[in-house]
Order: C-alpha cells, then sequence, then structure tokens
C-alpha cells in the first residue's frame, strides 16, 4: 500500500509515467494471484470459448489471450474497456488486471456481455410454475414484476401505485412480486400485452423471466427507480453509511444494469435517471414519475401554537450519512428550543447519539404505508436530510409527495427533484447548507406552517397522483 501511495505521488507529480506507473503497482499487486481471486475470470468457460488453450486458462489470457481479444469471462468485455478508457490502452495494460486493482474504486464499468444475464440459470422455481400452470387465455393488458418484497417501497410506489394510474384509464393490469409468486404468474406472462419488471436482477429466476419474455417476442419495459449504476457505486446511501460494503454495491449495480440490454425501453422516476441511463447505455427512455393513490390524500386541520413537532422518516440505516451532514444542527436546535421534539419513524441509529434528549427525542418502529401517513399527518414539520450527491439528485420526491398528500410541509435539502417541485416558503422549504438558519426561520414563522401544508396537498393532489396521465408511448405499446 505504501509503494501505491509513493507512485501515485509521483504520478501526479509527473515523475513517472501512466505506464510505468500502473505496470508497477500492477506486478506490486501480483497479476496471477489478483486475477485467480476474481470473480471476473472464470477458467472454465475460458476453455469452453476457447478450446485451443490446452494449458492453465489464466495464464494464458494474461500472457496473450487479452491482447488477442478473448473475453476472461460473459461478466467482463475487455474490448469494450480499452475502447471506453484510453489511457489503459495507451499504457498496453491487461484490462481486467486495471480494473480488479484499479477500474472497480474508480467507479469504471465492467461492460458485462449480453450473454451474462443467462449464466445463472439454475433456479427451478420458474420451471415448478411452468409444470404446474393450466393456461388459458385471459385478457391482461400490463403485468408488472418487481423483485422486490411487497411490502418494499420499490412494490409501492413502482407497481402498486402505477397499477392503480393504469387501471384508472382503463386498462387491465397485475402486479407480482417475485418474492411471492403466484399460480398463474405463468398465464399473465404470456397474455400480458405489456410487461414491465421493475429491478429486475441477475439471477436465476429473473434471467429465466427475461429470456422467455423474449422468446415471446414480448414488448418489455424494464423499471428503475434509482442510480444503480456502478459507476455511482460509491454514492449509494448503503454504502457511506456502513450498511454495505463497497463491492457488494458495485456488484448489484452491475448484475441490474446487465438486464438493460434485453427491454425495448427502460423507464425511469427522474430526469437525471433518464440523463445517466441514455448516457451510458444509450437505451430509449420513457419518463414515468411517482404518484400515490389519490384515495390516500387526506389533510387535516391543524393548530401550532407552542413548540414545533419534527417528524425524521429514516425508514432504515441506509440514509445515517444523509442525517449525518445535519447532525451538529440537530443538536443545536434540540438544546436551543426546549419545546422542539424529533421523531424518527423507522430504523435509526440517530437517537442513540441525541440521548441527552431523550424526553424528547422517540422512535416509532416500521408500519404499514397508511399507517405512515396517519404518523405524518401528526407533526408539524417533516425533514429530509440528504447529502448533495449524483446518487441523491437521482432520486425522486416521493417523502414531498407522502408529507403533502397529509398536508406536512417538508424541509428538504435542495436536490434536484425537491427543488423541480418545492417553491420554498410556499409549499415547503429548502435548505442547501444552511439547515439550522432555514429551521430558525421556520421556528419563527410556525404560524404559517398549515397553509403551507395546505399549498403542498393542493399541489399534491393537482400533479402527483395516481390520476395523473400515462406516457402517450406506453399507451402505443398496449394499443
Amino acid at each position: 500500500m505504501l509503494r501505491y501511495i509513493f507512485y501515485k505521488i509521483l504520478r501526479i507529480l509527473g515523475l513517472v509515467s501512466q505506464k510505468k506507473f500502473s505496470r508497477s503497482i500492477l506486478k506490486y499487486r501480483g497479476g496471477y494471484k489478483c486475477l485467480a481471486n476474481s470473480k471476473l475470470f472464470d477458467k472454465k468457460w475460458y476453455k469452453s470459448n476457447y478450446p485451443d488453450v490446452k494449458k492453465d486458462p489464466l495464464k494464458h489470457y494474461l500472457k496473450k489471450g487479452w491482447k488477442e481479444g478473448r473475453q476472461p469471462s460473459p461478466f467482463f468485455d475487455g474490448n469494450k474497456y480499452l475502447q471506453a478508457y484510453h489511457d489503459v490502452k495507451a499504457a498496453g495494460l491487461n484490462p481486467l488486471l486495471h480494473y480488479e486493482c484499479f477500474g472497480k474504486y474508480e467507479g469504471r464499468t465492467n461492460f458485462a456481455s449480453k450473454n451474462a444475464l443467462f449464466v445463472d440459470n439454475s433456479s427451478t422455481i420458474f420451471d415448478k410454475l411452468v409444470r404446474k400452470n393450466k393456461f388459458s387465455e385471459m385478457d391482461l393488458d400490463v403485468f408488472i414484476i418487481t423483485a422486490t418484497k411487497e411490502s418494499s417501497a420499490v412494490y409501492i410506489w413502482r407497481g402498486h401505485f402505477i397499477k392503480e394510474m393504469f387501471e384508472k384509464k382503463g386498462f387491465s393490469v397485475a402486479v407480482e412480486s417475485l418474492q411471492n409468486i403466484s399460480d398463474d404468474f405463468i398465464n399473465k406472462l404470456y397474455n400480458a400485452k405489456l410487461i414491465i419488471f421493475s429491478r429486475p436482477v441477475n439471477n436465476g429466476v429473473s434471467a429465466k423471466i427475461i429470456k422467455e419474455i423474449i422468446k415471446l417476442n414480448k414488448k418489455f419495459i424494464i423499471d428503475i427507480d434509482d442510480l444503480l449504476l456502478s459507476d455511482y457505486a460509491a454514492y449509494s446511501g448503503r454504502y457511506k453509511s456502513g450498511d454495505v460494503l463497497y463491492e457488494n454495491v458495485l456488484k448489484i449495480n452491475q448484475l441490474q444494469s446487465m438486464c438493460f440490454d434485453y427491454a425495448s425501453y427502460v423507464s425511469v422516476s427522474t430526469p437525471f435517471l433518464a440523463k445517466e441511463i441514455n448516457k451510458k447505455f444509450g437505451l430509449k427512455i420513457i419518463l414515468m414519475k411517482n404518484v400515490i393513490s389519490s384515495s390516500l390524500c387526506k389533510a387535516k386541520e391543524k393548530n401550532i401554537t407552542t413548540g414545533l413537532n419534527v417528524l425524521y422518516p429514516s425508514g432504515t440505516d441506509t440514509h445515517l450519512y444523509d442525517v449525518s451532514t445535519v447532525y451538529i444542527d440537530l443538536l443545536n436546535i434540540l438544546y436551543k428550543y426546549q419545546d422542539v421534539t424529533l421523531t424518527i419513524l423507522g430504523k435509526s441509529s440517530l437517537q442513540d447519539e441525541l440521548r441527552m434528549f431523550q424526553n424528547r427525542v422517540k422512535i416509532i418502529p416500521f408500519c404499514s404505508f397508511e399507517d405512515m401517513l396517519k404518523v405524518y399527518s401528526q407533526y408539524d414539520l417533516v425533514i429530509v436530510p440528504l447529502d448533495s450527491n449524483p446518487f441523491n439528485n437521482a432520486k425522486s420526491n416521493i417523502k414531498y409527495i407522502e408529507a403533502g398528500a397529509v398536508g406536512t410541509p417538508v424541509l428538504a435539502r435542495d436536490c434536484d427533484e425537491f427543488k423541480a417541485v418545492i417553491k420554498d416558503g410556499i409549499n415547503g422549504f429548502l435548505y442547501h447548507d444552511n439547515f439550522y438558519e432555514k429551521f430558525e426561520q421556520i421556528y419563527q414563522q410556525k404560524d404559517k406552517l398549515y397553509q403551507i401544508g395546505q399549498n403542498a396537498f393542493d399541489d399534491v393532489i393537482k400533479n402527483h397522483t395516481t390520476n395523473s396521465d400515462i406516457p402517450q408511448i406506453i399507451k402505443d405499446f398496449i394499443c
């Protein structure tokens, strides 16, 4: 490691070339040992695809295979890697070796082969479904599939609410989670005019489903509502909060992006996502923003006289890094204003840090979506602390929609999607690096919070419910 740092300093100072720098480090890391432990080099696959290789396939690849354009596995395309990164090509470096030693830590792409999706097809769940299904014709316009469980936010927002939006326009829709597959899943798959697969991942079941969709020549949309691209793994809230290792986030994102090439289109929830996916994959993009069920929008009258009851809907500790950006401000606020309370909805270790205010800081455990909205309605202000980074700029403003649906205003970081809907001081509040100052302004004018919450409610009713229109291209797909 010291040698790496030493060469890095020399490289920055211009005292050693990129080629010499890279070769020295790669030699130090031990090329053979590095790739022997790499999940991106598959000896059996290499030998079966290149039968002329009689001896150690790894030595062959290291010595001359990569120069001949041979691939180490379906999960890494060395030719595309060298085409994309001219500095690696100019240095005359083995692409996989560079990726393992440097590239993945720098957020470079592995350019997985299109066939990689179908490498793992070992799951028998899909085959069992086919065997026990009694096939029959059914009238189904849209079948939405998600790999997430039914209680997850992805299922609710990108499954249940999207289903309601389609149904209000007269389309027949079914939604299923791969965590709980019904007996007529195959019937729905075969009969649907359009299939939307939300967050598919490269596992046996997803791969078999996608393969079947392609075989049936179905119209097929992949739906994604987070910046799950390997280039941005280091910005993931889960990684920055210490919830998972960087390598795990990277792998999940890589497996996610492998699926994109198989869809007619990719639907996304925000313009930032649309731009990034189009830039990286050149795919046709449909913008389908998040909407909430209009039946859940119920604002009640509030009378704020003294104090301020603040809610932080943490969800899980994946937002621990985000809330840490305002941790000192929260300490100062609770210290200065004795009539301010803070409630954490979900799971967070934040209350441990604020234990000195234990009589004014409490936690409410996870609850159903409808119960969560009832909790929102009981508070004067919802805070949405976020770090300013590409991952959060790509996220949807669902916390604003949730809070606005029950007439509670939010104080949110001015990330792209919040800035797009909140008019500061009118239907909510925005802060940049001035959370404490903004909170003090709100506290001094808390008598206006009720009206600001009503303005947010009116905006959600008008622009963010399942009464919203469906993108025309999706209507064309179905009809």
